[in-house]
């Protein structure tokens, strides 16, 4: 998946009734956020809104 212009990978997975998901940097493989929820949608739109908007903040310099 592709937020703000970073390639993002976004891992849901189940613990007894929550449901847990975290966004990571592909390529430094950096956590951006983290979430849980009740459902998978919920705890999913939660951690891709907090990635894109930290994505959003960072600076991009031309090489």
């Amino acid at each position: 998946m592709e937020l703000s212009g970073w390639p993002v990978r976004i891992t849901c997975y189940r613990l007894g009734e929550k449901y847990f998901c975290k966004a990571d940097n592909v390529e430094p493989g950096a956590c951006l956020a983290r979430s849980v929820g009740a459902t998978k949608d919920e705890a999913e739109q939660s951690v891709i809104n907090r990635a894109q908007e930290y994505l959003a903040r960072t600076r991009r310099f031309p090489a």
